[in-house]
């Protein structure tokens, strides 16, 4: 039985989107683990409101996510039926589980869709970031001044692989005493328990390219297996739903790997 209740799109379509954060639709099927941690309690978001501690706006965030996500721990395996589902998209998770787990992940990403259906994965990409350092490597040589881009793309490279503290040093390299990032390390310590970049789930245990991805999508079952990229899909109408861009039309994460496969017909 399926634990949660399903969403189906206009076009009768059932999409789901696992560890989706703040990147979710109302018509796909949402879940998510640890932004809800903060969120799912409504009277301590109204009472953090209340004292001003955090804005209307993050409020407001905060109610529609609750009804738009469903809270889930994703370790525990998906909470749905064998074959249910049309599309599963997940987008920046497969980096955050051992390699082994990352595996058996895909093999549940694989049960829960129908014959046919498509998983759209979205990780970080290890090639392009390699890339980027190497390239800030041959930079730096020629213009010392390109100190800072040196440092940003190792960063970028290893940061989330060995970080102890939220944030790690991306945000020590990028400080931004905005409203929404001195509410959000408000929210996080009042609204957690945990506060190590490894117990909220920052840490990358693995890193994949568009070769190692593909092997791992098809030791699952996954055939027709094809890069796109922010903006494409094999998906029927996937630009319509923003995830993978944002509102100003730019790429959400410009570092990531797009891939897709499907599950084939059992005949």
């Amino acid at each position: 039985m399926n634990k949660f209740a399903l969403k189906k799109m206009s076009d009768g379509r059932v999409m789901l989107n696992l560890a989706c954060g703040e990147r979710y639709h109302a018509e796909f099927t949402n879940l998510d683990y640890y932004c809800l941690r903060n969120y799912r309690y409504k009277i301590l978001n109204h009472i953090a409101y209340s004292l001003k501690l955090i804005s209307k706006e993050i409020l407001e965030r905060a109610d529609r996510i609750i009804s738009d996500v469903y809270f889930w721990d994703l370790r525990k395996g998906i909470p749905f039926k064998n074959s249910t589902f049309d599309v599963v998209y997940c987008s920046h998770f497969l980096e955050h589980l051992e390699k082994d787990k990352a595996s058996r992940f895909l093999d549940e990403c694989y049960r829960v869709l129908k014959a046919n259906g498509i998983l759209r994965i979205v990780v970080p990409d290890l090639e392009k970031l390699a890339l980027a350092y190497v390239l800030a490597c041959k930079s730096i040589s020629e213009n010392i001044n390109l100190m800072k881009e040196h440092e940003l793309a190792g960063i970028n490279l290893i940061d989330q692989m060995v970080r102890k503290d939220r944030g790690g040093e991306t945000d020590k390299l990028n400080k931004d005493y905005n409203d929404r990032s001195v509410i959000r390390f408000v929210i996080k310590r009042l609204f957690s328990k945990s506060r190590t970049a490894e117990k909220i789930g920052e840490i990358h245990k693995w890193m994949y390219d568009r070769h190692s991805l593909r092997t791992l999508l098809e030791k699952s079952g996954f055939m027709n297996i094809n890069m796109y990229d922010a903006f494409t899909s094999g998906i029927n109408g996937w630009s319509r739903y923003s995830v993978d861009v944002n509102k100003d039309g730019s790429i959400y994460k410009p570092e990531s790997l797009y891939m897709e496969g499907i599950k084939p017909s059992m005949g």
